[in-house]
């Protein structure tokens, strides 16, 4: 991903990252294993 506006918002951490204009977020361990599931 280049750019935040590559994604297409369907999963929450997507809108996260949209909401915060942010492409890197800080997570917890459990949360990057859910993220990449």
């Amino acid at each position: 991903m280049s750019s935040l506006k590559e994604l297409s918002g369907n999963t929450h951490w997507e809108q996260v990252m949209q909401l915060k204009r942010r492409k890197t977020l800080v997570v917890c361990e459990d949360c990057h294993k859910a993220i990449h599931e």
